[in-house]
């Protein structure tokens, strides 16, 4: 083959040469033999680019070929591989609210059943849904549409940073979408899986011809399609089945855009494949103030601005300092992390459940399985999402994208994903401890299936010609016709070599010096190649002096000469046809038969991809329990909360130790009562708590602690203390933090307010409310008296309403005047400091100690604070005057009252400041002061001016800074307890 690089048309390959003939004796035929060089790669015009070379014959089956794949450890998945949640709401004037929302993780639509609420229903329904697109009808309110788009990113992707949201895409459609009666004959159409080819037709009449044949009949009839949807979802929630109906109409246009355009690199197709009905019933209810306040989840502006893309599902945003985030970076799989999202954003209510879950992560944390577990997170690193992958063998697509290499592509990540599948499951297996999961993982993985369809891939593609070709290459052995295709291209080079000393002898003698040499391109099968005379750029030879009956037709110039058609090349392309894309169609032809067999494990895959996304949520848990600390919670059916020598999962992060606190409480004894396993009454504790102390001292903390083992426990994760007994709670409700924004028309005591009122009239005997410092944004009486009547209002309710509180606050006076009653259900303890009045440094003069104790305490020691902070001296000392007399019951008034001194400086002053706004002053370089009013003052002299005004000080008899007052008096000691 010639090595020098010529120009060929564009889209052709170059062609295989062979020297000019004029330069060989004429020999004789030679077989068409396989050529010993190293096999070229050849470029296809089909969907698939395929490799004409027979490559190296495979003759290993079953798991030694799956062992020698090679590793596909880094996870480039394509945008694709995002999970998409398209989230419908349709809420009317009287409160009465419908929604339904699809989740492209699992292809499935969920439909709420109509319920009545207001706002707070839809901000926890999409707290609970975490959509990507919202829905919502033109006749949707504009407190609903205000509300909503708050949360939705600009016109530049960007979107409120620390949101507890996840950035969506925000649409109003027509109402005529969310029209019940067009949603029913939308979901009635939809090929559900367990319904896809049903054995019973029920039709009406006329509604389908009896001759169609059954595999023509691609829907279900009327009547038992109304039979199926009926058994899936209420028919009656005519708001929910309308937002059904919107979402997919949404999906359609999805599906249409995306099949517009006929690009490898394009989202798979959105469908739904099954109908489920969901409720909020099952899940612990917290608001966004709750996860904002305890930082479960806080999302962050990329810092790459390359990443803020709205093709992204999540639009560039990463996640910040939260709870979630520290185990989030323990999972490996897109879709373990999607799980672990979802189970911390919806935490179960279900007891059962919890128990499982918290078993599952024992297994994995037992100290025999430490090591199991380690290669576990190795191989799930592996894992990559098959809903994509089979998206794209569906669609006959090799490679996710043009950047992907073949060694990549879609057969190498199917067929290490079918290795690294059965290593998994023989690890889970070899769990201590794991019969339970084994239990679980047999029922959802087929190994057998699996090493089928490994082994199936491994005989029929070859990887390590793919990789070298970039594209995908067909094993040797697996197709007679290929393989004889292949021999005969191999030996195309020699092939050549023959035709052009057969040509040779073909035209006269003369005109064998012109021919350059024989060549063959793919579609225009083999050509002639003439020299053509420099001067001219003419052929030197066109096929004259040849037999009457051989045309010579000229086809394209070479870069050194002119190709041509003429008979003999005719004939060549008669007999051994268009070899090239011949190999390239049968590949195709055995790919698609692949595809097909492989197509037919879908559900298996998928059902083996989706348990793998569970095994890494409890093996991510795992991970943070045994990187943090974390101890086993203990779920009872007692309304209780038990907690020894809790932590701040966040806080002792951040500082050198932590000191742990216990916790009791005990809620009302609802309907189910409040018993031990022996049937006796529990020990009785206080239902609230209510915390004193210092500013700095961990009150706050403390309180979002207990909230977070709880939050942790209900996610089915190990908790941040070393025990914990808790009940099941159905909500937690936070007055802790104050969400502000210039958008919204509520001060900050109003937002106060509106969190308080949430929490009581949601509050139940199973909730656990949070408080902290409620009141302090109003007036100190009425704040004090507002505190006061909320801690009696939630210790005071029935048996069976009364919920567990923890409060904490600086209002002293209601427990030192009696505002508050005494009452069992109520205990008080405060921070603990150490208190050195002797020590001369203010910093010295007290220390936190972070230790829960009982009683309350006496002072806040806030302007012990103030002065740590870096507020003034002279203010502080100020301070300590004032509260001082506070303390004594003095008359603040008498020392804050102006001496006569004071009050004649004060005089003088205003009158100075008045001649200094009347005054003309004369502009320098001009006569005359500036251009005034007839009635204005003569032009003055600014020197004149200054010396007229300091003379009034004069009149005073103190001088102009005050020292003539008498000093005030020193400030007592304040009292330290």
């Amino acid at each position: 083959m010639s090595s020098d690089r010529r120009s060929t048309p564009r889209g052709l390959k170059r062609p295989q040469e062979t020297p000019p003939s004029s330069h060989r004796r004429p020999a004789r035929r030679q077989n068409i033999t396989s050529s010993s060089a190293p096999p070229p790669s050849f470029n296809s015009r089909h969907p698939q680019t395929l490799s004409s070379t027979p490559p190296p014959p495979h003759s290993e089956e079953g798991p030694r070929a799956l062992a020698e794949s090679d590793s596909v450890t880094e996870h480039d998945e394509d945008e694709s591989s995002q999970d998409h949640v398209i989230l419908a709401l349709d809420l009317r004037n009287n409160g009465d609210l419908g929604s339904a929302y699809y989740t492209s993780v699992d292809d499935t639509l969920f439909v709420q059943q109509d319920t009545s609420g207001g706002m707070e229903l839809v901000e926890l329904l999409v707290l609970h849904v975490q959509p990507t697109v919202v829905l919502v009808p033109n006749r949707a309110s504009d407190e609903l549409v205000s509300y909503l788009e708050k949360s939705a990113p600009g016109i530049n992707g960007s979107s409120y940073e620390g949101s507890i949201n996840g950035a969506y895409i925000f649409r109003v459609t027509g109402s005529s979408e969310f029209e019940p009666h067009r949603a029913k004959a939308r979901l009635t159409k939809l090929k559900l899986e367990p319904f896809s080819n049903p054995d019973i037709l029920m039709t009406t009449a006329g509604e389908c011809d009896p001759m169609v044949l059954e595999e023509d009949r691609p829907h279900l009839g009327q009547v038992q399609a109304s039979l199926r949807l009926g058994s899936l979802i209420s028919l009656q929630s005519h708001l929910s089945i309308g937002s059904a109906g919107a979402v997919i109409g949404e999906l359609q246009r999805r599906t249409a855009s995306e099949y517009l355009v006929q690009d490898p690199g394009v989202a798979p197709a959105h469908k739904i494949t099954s109908v489920r009905t969901f409720n909020l019933a099952d899940s612990m209810l917290v608001n966004q103030d709750t996860l904002d306040a305890l930082q479960i989840t806080r999302t962050e502006s990329h810092p790459n601005r390359q990443m803020s893309n709205p093709s992204r599902g999540d639009w560039g945003a990463k996640e910040g300092l939260s709870v979630y985030g520290l185990f989030q970076k323990h999972a490996c799989t897109l879709q373990g992390k999607i799980r672990l999202k979802q189970a911390f954003l919806r935490p179960s209510t279900d007891i059962q459940l919890l128990r499982e879950r918290h078993r599952t992560v024992a297994v994995l944390m037992r100290p025999e399985n430490s090591e199991t577990c380690h290669l576990l997170t190795k191989k799930l690193k592996t894992i990559r999402n098959m809903k994509t992958v089979m998206a794209n063998v569906q669609k006959g697509v090799d490679k996710p994208s043009s950047k992907t290499p073949a060694k990549k592509g879609v057969w190498q990540r199917l067929r290490y994903f079918a290795k690294s599948s059965v290593e998994i499951f023989e690890l889970v297996r070899n769990l201590a401890m794991g019969e339970n999961m084994m239990r679980e993982m047999s029922a959802e993985v087929d190994p057998s299936e699996l090493m089928k369809i490994g082994v199936m891939i491994s005989n029929t593609v070859d990887f390590e010609a793919s990789g070298v070709a970039n594209q995908t290459v067909v094993c040797h052995g697996v197709d007679q016709t290929l393989d004889e295709l292949r021999r005969q291209f191999s030996g195309m080079e020699s092939f050549l070599v023959h035709v052009s000393e057969e040509l040779a002898l073909r035209i006269p003698q003369w005109a064998t010096q012109y021919i350059q040499r024989c060549v063959y391109y793919r579609q225009l099968g083999f050509l002639t190649v003439i020299a053509r005379d420099p001067a001219t750029g003419k052929s030197l030879y066109d096929g004259s002096g040849a037999p009457s009956k051989d045309h010579w037709e000229a086809i394209f110039e070479d870069d050194d000469g002119n190709c041509y058609k003429n008979n003999y090349m005719r004939e060549l392309d008669e007999s051994h046809g268009d070899i090239e894309s011949d190999i390239d169609g049968r590949q195709i032809e055995i790919l698609n038969e692949l595809r097909l067999k492989v197509m037919a494990h879908k559900d298996g895959i998928l059902s083996t991809s989706r348990f793998w996304g569970e095994l890494d949520c409890f093996v991510a848990m795992a991970g943070a329990a045994r990187q943090y600390g974390l101890s086993m919670p203990q779920m009872t059916d007692e309304n209780v909360i038990d907690i020894k020598d809790g932590r701040h999962l966040l806080q002792e992060l951040v500082v050198p130790s932590f000191i742990a606190n216990d916790c009791q409480l005990a809620g009302g004894s609802g309907r189910e009562g409040i018993l031990t396993p022996n049937g006796q009454d529990c020990e009785k504790k206080p239902s609230m708590l209510i915390l004193t102390g210092p500013n700095h001292s961990g009150k706050s903390v403390f309180l979002k602690q207990v909230a977070l083992i709880v939050y942790l426990a209900h996610v089915g994760s190990f908790v941040p203390a070393e025990r914990a007994r808790l009940g099941i709670v159905d909500k937690i409700l936070t007055r802790i933090t104050t969400r502000e924004s210039v958008t919204g028309d509520e001060s900050a005591f109003a937002t106060d307010l509106r969190q308080a009122a949430f929490a009581m009239s949601l509050a139940t005997c199973r909730s656990l409310v949070l408080a902290d410092e409620f009141g302090k944004g109003t007036n100190p009486i009425d704040g004090a008296a507002l505190a006061a009547a909320l801690f009696e209002y939630f210790a005071t309710r029935d048996e069976d309403k009364r919920p567990k509180v923890l409060a904490a606050t600086h209002f002293h006076e209601i427990f030192e005047q009696g505002v508050l009653d005494e009452t069992p259900n109520i205990s008080y303890a405060h921070m603990a400091i150490r208190a050195v009045s002797e020590a001369t440094k203010r910093e010295d003069q007290i220390t936190f100690l972070y230790n829960l104790v009982p009683g309350r305490s006496t002072s806040s020691y806030g302007i012990w604070c103030a002065s740590m902070n870096g507020v003034d001296e002279k203010v502080v000392k100020r301070a300590e005057v004032l509260s001082a007399h506070l303390e004594g019951g003095g008359n603040i008034s008498a020392i804050t009252r102006l001496s006569g001194t004071e009050e004649k400086r004060l005089e003088v002053a205003e009158r100075a400041a008045r001649e200094f706004m009347r005054a003309n002053i004369a502009t320098p370089g001009k006569e005359g002061g500036s251009e005034g009013l007839e009635d204005d003052p003569p032009a003055e002299q600014p020197r004149d001016l200054l010396k007229r005004i300091l003379a009034m000080y004069d009149e005073v008899d103190v001088p102009v800074d005050g020292s003539g007052d008498p000093p005030p008096p020193d400030p007592p000691q304040s009292e330290i307890s």
